[in-house]
């Protein structure tokens, strides 16, 4: 008796080891899963935490990349316009001093006596043509510094493109008459645009000056109108010189500004034709060119149209 009870505290003993072991194999086990927990959301915050700094490095990374491109193109810009400007001042300055140094020589003659007044209108034909070429060089000079220091302004109202070119073949008819050429107003009389009056005046004296540069004496320019129901189109061509097809490509290259001597000598700039291109861009439209060696050429200027006069600030630009 005494031994079964023995061998029953033992195994009471064993089964209370068993379950203490268990307890302590359960808390180990728990302390474990706790700790691994633990440990595993530590590194995924230390890993969130490192991605994230990743991810905003390479976004300041790439914001100070966009930005240093920026200032890139803006530097690259502001040097072109520098370099633009000194070639403009470079031929403006020399074209400018040949016909005033004339103007003055001639006046000064003439003030002294060294000449008849008869003699002196013999010059005045040419001296005439002088100071108009010298005039729109002048304007063009003024037009292209407002747009770089302001920007173009956009101003459209209604205009009577008929009268426009009448007004301007006033203004170089003495220019025309110097060289026998004969200037053809085809645009309808009740042709009407809704534009900007400042530019196509400026359009239209640059592309008629540069025929009639241009154009041999008998020679003839003519200005045109055509209309689409979304585009107004100028057409202003001659019967001059000509160019070739990389002188056209060129034409309103900045880089690669170059110019020749009308057919009486006249200087160009190729300033006027730039603005022109820029203005009718300002407008929506675009400017393009026939020409061929011997041949002529015709200027196409295509404008947006407007069906009535829009008020400015609305307008695109």
């Amino acid at each position: 008796m005494a031994k079964l009870e023995f061998e029953e505290e033992k195994r009471e003993a064993r089964i209370a080891e068993l379950e203490q072991a268990n307890e302590q194999a359960r808390r180990e086990q728990l302390i474990f899963s706790t700790g691994f927990a633990t440990t595993f959301v530590l590194m995924a915050a230390i890993i969130g935490l490192v991605v994230r700094n990743n991810r905003l490095r390479q976004q300041a990374n790439l914001a100070l990349k966009e930005k240093n491109e920026e200032i890139r193109i803006q530097n690259d810009k502001l040097r072109e316009a520098n370099q633009l400007k000194d070639k403009f001042f470079s031929i403006i300055g020399h074209d400018m001093r040949s016909p005033l140094v004339s103007l003055k020589g001639l006046l000064g003659m003439l003030l002294r006596n060294e000449i008849s007044e008869e003699e002196f209108k013999l010059f005045a034909p040419k001296l005439n043509q002088l100071v108009i070429g010298t005039n729109e060089t002048l304007e063009n000079l003024l037009q292209w510094s407002h747009s770089q220091l302001s920007g173009l302004s956009f101003n459209p109202v209604r205009v009577s493109l008929y009268d426009l070119t009448v007004t301007c073949f006033t203004l170089f008819a003495d220019a025309a008459r110097a060289k026998s050429i004969t200037l053809v107003n085809q645009v309808p009389a009740g042709t009407t645009w809704i534009a900007d009056r400042n530019h196509v005046e400026l359009i239209l004296r640059n592309l008629v000056h540069n025929a009639i540069k241009y154009t041999h004496t008998g020679g003839q320019v003519t200005v045109a109108a055509n209309s689409t129901p979304t585009l107004d189109e100028l057409v202003v061509s001659d019967t001059g010189i000509g160019m070739t097809a990389e002188q056209v490509a060129q034409l309103f290259n900045s880089a690669e500004l170059k110019t020749q001597r009308g057919t009486g000598g006249e200087r160009g700039t190729g300033l006027g034709l730039m603005l022109c291109n820029e203005m009718v861009s300002h407008h929506g439209g675009e400017l393009t060119v026939e020409s061929a060696p011997g041949k002529g050429t015709t200027f196409y200027v295509r404008l947006k149209k407007f069906h009535r006069s829009p008020e400015p600030a609305g307008l695109p630009v």
